[in-house]
């Protein structure tokens, strides 16, 4: 059941754009971003270097967004 709840925790959040930890985590993000940084404009960087020595840090900014 727990599993469901947080199912529908993700989608509701997600439709607010706040991504569930739950779901993904720190390191996943920062896994995912890094090979799609060069495709980024330069006027857009990214907050923060993408290694696992910021994983704090994207967790930090993802409760942040969710208030």
């Amino acid at each position: 059941m727990r599993e469901y709840e947080i199912l529908i925790d993700t989608i509701m959040n997600s439709q607010k754009g706040v991504l569930q930890l739950q779901i993904i985590t720190p390191a996943q993000i920062i896994k995912q971003m890094t090979p799609s940084q060069a495709d980024m404009p330069l006027e857009l960087p990214l907050p923060l270097p993408m290694s696992a020595a910021y994983h704090h840090l994207v967790l930090i900014i993802i409760i942040m967004m969710s208030f």
